[in-house]
């Protein structure tokens, strides 16, 4: 009997020592579990961190260029109808130079290319005139491409977009003169980064004769204005390029202010 009362002892000790093996174990197995929570939440918080970087939404340089390009098929014009209601009965003076038609453009909303109707342009013609076939002289269109890289502080292209300025020039009236139409700013290409967004317009800033009485030379200036907002900060930036009726193309900003 003692023999089978030891036997049981020695069971009882052996089953008490296995569950004190069992409940380190679980504690270990907890304590590990809580390590590798905390490890989740730093790597969390080290992502939403990431996410928010500075230096990632942080402008650091912009790279403007500007290249020569093909105008559109079936570029924008004027339309008469618009034309003769702005201007009225009024009788012609090849010496003043007005800008008719379209005179503002949204170029791209909230990161997306906005493309405008056919009749989305604007034009520098003397005062009085309401019809093309007063008019003679005119050349091909030209096109110019302005392109604007921005990097931020990683190296990295954040907005990548670029516009096109078409004009037509050449146009005279009676032999006089060299006016401008189918003066217009689209969209060629937008690409932003995660996180970024860009918005920009463009309008017509004015018309002047920049020759004589006697020989009359349209010129307009437009300005191109566009925003760069990220969730932490918010940019403005400008630029203004110049046209004229002999078919001059000046880029009088980089872009940068």
């Amino acid at each position: 009997m003692r023999l089978g009362y030891q036997v049981v002892i020695e069971s009882k000790q052996i089953l008490r020592g296995s569950q004190g093996v069992i409940m380190k174990v679980r504690s270990m197995l907890f304590g590990a579990m809580a390590v590798l929570g905390v490890l989740s939440q730093a790597g969390a918080v080290r992502a939403a961190d990431a996410a928010f970087d500075e230096g990632y939404f942080t402008i650091q340089d912009v790279v403007v260029t500007e290249s020569v390009s093909s105008a559109p098929v079936g570029q924008a014009s004027v339309s008469l109808g618009a034309v003769a209601a702005e201007i009225g009965e009024v009788a012609v003076a090849v010496d003043q130079v007005i800008a008719l038609g379209q005179k503002v453009w949204t170029i791209v909303k909230d990161g997306q290319p906005v493309h405008q109707t056919q009749w989305a342009a604007a034009a520098a013609l003397p005062l009085g005139v309401t019809s093309w076939a007063e008019m003679s002289g005119w050349q091909a269109p030209q096109a110019r491409v302005l392109r604007y890289q921005y990097t931020n502080v990683y190296g990295m292209t954040v907005i990548d977009f670029q516009v096109r300025v078409t004009y037509t020039y050449g146009g005279s009236y009676d032999g006089q003169g060299a006016y401008l139409t189918g003066v217009s700013v689209q969209p060629l290409s937008v690409q932003t980064a995660w996180g970024y967004t860009l918005n920009a317009k463009a309008n017509v800033l004015n018309a002047v004769n920049m020759g004589s009485l006697a020989a009359p030379l349209a010129g307009m200036e437009i300005g191109v204005y566009w925003s760069i907002e990220t969730v932490m900060k918010k940019g403005e930036f400008s630029a203004s390029v110049y046209v004229d009726g002999k078919g001059g193309f000046r880029n009088l900003t980089n872009g940068t202010l």
